[in-house]
Order: C-alpha cells, then structure tokens, then sequence
C-alpha cells in the first residue's frame, strides 16, 4: 500500500510530538531558563529527563520487546494502566529528587504537574481513551505560560498540527484530543496556583 505524504507527515509530527519526547524539549528549554552554568544544566536536566522522560520510555519498551503492549505509543486504552503507574512514581520520585538537591522549584512544579495529569488520566483511561500526545503537549505549554507569561503564547501554535496529525493517523476522535487538551490544561493549572512558587 502506497503511503501518501499527508501520511508521512502526521506521522513524523506524531512522532516529534510523542509523550516521551515533548518533556525532553520543554524541560531543557525550562533549565536552560535558570541557570548558565552548565554543570547545573546538566544536573538539573538530566534527573528531570531521566524521571519524567527516562523511566517510562525505557519501561515502555520493555513492555513492546516482551509482547505485554502492541506499540510503543500504548494505543490500547487496556494496555495503559501499568505504565501509567510507572510514570507517575517515576515522576514523583523526581520531583522528591529536585526539591532534595535545591534545584529551582519550577522544576519541581513542573514534577507535580506530571504526577498530577498522570493520576487524573488513568482514572480517564481506566473508562475511555484520552489523548496523551494533546495531554502531554498541552500541560508542557500551560506550564511554561505560568512560568515566563504571555509571551509564551506562540507555543498554542503547536497545537492544530498535533490534533490534525493525531486525527490523520486515526488514533484518535476530536473529543478524544479536546478532553486530552482540556483536562490536562485544567490540572496543570490548578497546581502552579495550589502549590506556591516555593515551599
């Protein structure tokens, strides 16, 4: 079967915009705000990406190597729980390791958000499907416009390119996408205002 190039396309913005890759972007642009010394860079960077990011992806493909998940991105709504829960330890567990360090607390917030959307999208996905791809991005975004401010706006631009990819590929229904990008939206936003900007 001939794979058109709109084809093409939504699935290289698919795979750019994956839930594993989408923190990885966003946290080192988020460090990178914080400090210029690049041994905190790295620091700071990398137990954020190995929690948050790390973790998951290798536990993912643990379970795509072992036959327990069909593909790498869990389609399955019933292949999700387990990874759901690894995720949302592993990014606790970050977010202990960053407030331990004294690393900036927006790290942390940033920690909280994952544990937070984690929690609330598997009690979603335990039901229905959700969008993880619109999720992650949209919880990236809302927490950089609460961290630098309006200025971050561009970054919505991100978003119709996701939806349309994620749509052209099938994987998901259009309220599939709006309930991954507005509930993640929601929850990230209610705890950059319940958690101070500093404990």
């Amino acid at each position: 079967m001939r794979i058109s190039l709109l084809d093409k396309l939504a699935f290289a913005i698919s795979a750019v915009f994956s839930p594993f890759l989408v923190p990885f972007f966003f946290i080192v642009g988020i460090v990178a705000m914080y400090t210029h010394d690049l041994r905190q860079l790295a620091l700071w960077s990398g137990i954020t990406l190995f929690f948050s990011t790390g973790v998951p992806a290798l536990d993912v493909l643990y379970r795509y190597y072992t036959g327990r998940v069909s593909d790498i991105h869990v389609m399955y709504r019933e292949q999700r729980t387990e990874p759901f829960v690894v995720g949302i330890v592993s990014a606790a567990l970050g977010a202990g390791t960053l407030y331990a360090i004294d690393a900036p607390f927006a790290l942390v917030q940033v920690g909280l958000c994952m544990v937070a959307n984690g929690i609330v999208f598997l009690a979603v996905n335990r039901h229905w499907k959700i969008s993880m791809h619109m999720g992650t991005l949209t919880a990236a975004i809302v927490s950089v416009l609460f961290l630098f401010g309006v200025q971050m706006l561009w970054l919505t631009v991100l978003v119709p390119p996701v939806m349309w990819a994620r749509l052209h590929r099938g994987k998901h229904t259009v309220l599939q996408l709006l309930a991954g990008l507005v509930v993640s939206g929601i929850v990230t936003a209610v705890v950059f205002v319940i958690v101070p900007g500093q404990l």
